[in-house]
């Protein structure tokens, strides 16, 4: 399903961009693309609360491979306040990290309220074995389509907004994160079962190696 692109990873994060901007002209390119009027009450800002989360999501990554940049992934809802606050801060026009992010991330806002199949984006990258219910959750995916890592909230916010410097640097640790090769963390995680075990023929061959409930090592 996901295809390797060398040492390039796919980072996925929550971001409040309506539409994908062209990439290299300082913009962000952003997932959904456009939002249906006619979604709900057809007020959302963000994110794509009628379609298929899984389907959006593929798109974002093999954009992010074509552009060689890393897939960071922004799960969250509408009613999400900070979800709103990290895409002032990173993907809209204008927002003071928007041209750094533009550099390295393509970005994906997937809805975890109403979008449909927002479970398989989490169970397929592995980043439900992190997910504890809490929004946002933006994380970033490696090539091989694993969880890579996740934005440490505590570290990055400062009161109702994000520390600039202290978010620039988390972004930078999770992007070099995202392109190392063979992280032996990412492929613990892998092993994991999510809560409520694998769906049926969904489990990976080596599920078995790394039982639920052990100890993880530290992420490098």
């Amino acid at each position: 399903m996901f295809k390797v692109m060398g040492t390039f990873a796919a980072l996925l994060v929550l971001a409040g961009s309506q539409s994908a901007l062209a990439a290299g002209d300082g913009l962000v390119t952003a997932f959904p693309k456009a939002l249906d009027p006619e979604c709900l009450d057809g007020r959302a800002k963000t994110y794509d609360q009628c379609g298929d989360q899984f389907a959006l999501f593929e798109e974002a990554f093999e954009t992010a491979q074509e552009q060689e940049k890393v897939l960071l992934v922004s799960l969250g809802a509408e009613w999400c306040v900070w979800c709103h606050v990290f895409s002032g801060t990173v993907a809209t026009p204008g927002a003071p990290l928007e041209a750094f992010a533009a550099e390295r991330f393509v970005i994906a806002h997937i809805d975890a309220q109403h979008g449909q199949n927002y479970d398989k984006v989490l169970r397929s990258t592995a980043a439900d074995t992190v997910y504890t219910g809490g929004l946002p959750l933006i994380f970033v995916v490696a090539a091989d389509g694993t969880f890579a890592g996740a934005i440490d909230h505590k570290q990055v916010a400062n009161g109702s907004q994000y520390d600039l410097t202290a978010l620039e640097e988390e972004l930078s640790r999770l992007y070099a994160s995202a392109l190392i090769p063979n992280d032996p963390y990412r492929k613990i995680l892998r092993k994991l079962p999510p809560i409520g075990g694998w769906p049926e023929g969904e489990a990976p061959d080596d599920v078995t190696v790394i039982k639920k409930g052990e100890e993880l090592p530290p992420s490098p």
